[in-house]
């Protein structure tokens, strides 16, 4: 669960870049928003997945499964995941089936 910055880009953490320029499987809640972040420090992940309110339930069996064998970051459009979308849920499930998630703290 990677924080992001809200407003300025320029905010971001040097830990949540490392974290980002490493994970091999990056989800992300609005895609445009999510892009441009990326897209400004030049991190290219192999693959972008979209977890948002309405396709968390589906999503989230497959990040489960992702998870057994790979790492996996989430970002929002702004903040925090899990205060105001679904990564609470996700977390939940996590929770639930002993995977570790780590929160890496944003601006």
């Amino acid at each position: 669960m990677v924080g992001t910055p809200i407003g300025n880009l320029g905010d971001i953490t040097m830990r949540a870049l490392e974290v980002l320029r490493k994970a091999p499987i990056v989800l992300v809640e609005k895609w445009e928003d999510s892009v441009k972040l990326l897209h400004h420090f030049e991190i290219r992940p192999p693959q972008i997945l979209k977890y948002h309110d309405r396709n968390f339930q589906v999503m989230i069996p497959k990040i489960v499964e992702l998870l057994q064998t790979s790492d996996v970051a989430f970002i929002t459009s702004a903040g925090m995941p899990g205060v105001s979308d679904p990564g609470a849920q996700l977390v939940a499930a996590c929770y639930e089936l002993g995977i570790a998630v780590a929160p890496i703290p944003g601006p």
